[in-house]
């Protein structure tokens, strides 16, 4: 998933199925519409974990550290960080948004079939992609996640409940419809 360090929107996403593509032409098919643009990149741990020593490699970063405001609790002396992690830390803050965003108010369900669930993860996505758009379209409006999922499933249903309503969208009648499966072979 490629997103947006400061609002988590969503820019690109690829499924992961385990098979096919390396890692390498992965993260370049993500990054394919971006690329030669400015942009910098941070990666976050499902592709670079490591929980014992911390390792970076920056083509836009020396190796100073500056100032955190934090102290060390055991010394009380004042940590200083790498600027490459500073600001690795400050431009993840998108995808730890989005990530939470996702989980917090998904709709995915326990399903058995992984078509379901990718289908559902999308639909979340693209609503997560909207209520981001929603909000700098909108900068004054104070609608949360949640309130704005509730307007969006409310907007659905009622317009669905109207199309039922009218009799230019009722069903017809099964004996008008033609069947569109294949005949019935007749077996031994």
């Amino acid at each position: 998933m490629l997103c947006e360090s400061k609002t988590g929107y969503i820019c690109n996403m690829e499924i992961y199925t385990g098979e096919g593509k390396k890692l390498n032409d992965s993260i370049l098919s993500l990054l394919q519409p971006y690329l030669e643009l400015g942009h910098h990149i941070h990666q976050d741990n499902c592709y670079n974990s490591d929980k014992r020593e911390v390792r970076i490699i920056s083509t836009i970063h020396d190796a100073s550290s500056c100032k955190t405001e934090k102290t060390n609790r055991h010394t009380g002396e004042e940590i200083k960080k790498p600027v490459s992690i500073v600001q690795y830390n400050n431009c993840m803050q998108g995808v730890d948004l989005a990530d939470q965003y996702l989980s917090t108010y998904s709709i995915h369900r326990k399903t058995i079939k992984w078509t379901k669930k990718v289908v559902l993860y999308l639909v979340n996505c693209g609503l997560f992609k909207s209520f981001r758009i929603y909000q700098v379209l909108n900068p004054e409006s104070q609608v949360r996640y949640k309130d704005f999922l509730l307007t969006v499933a409310t907007e659905w249903i009622s317009s669905q409940v109207d199309k039922c309503a009218d009799p230019e969208f009722s069903s017809p009648n099964p004996s008008d419809v033609r069947s569109t499966r294949a005949p019935q072979k007749d077996h031994p």
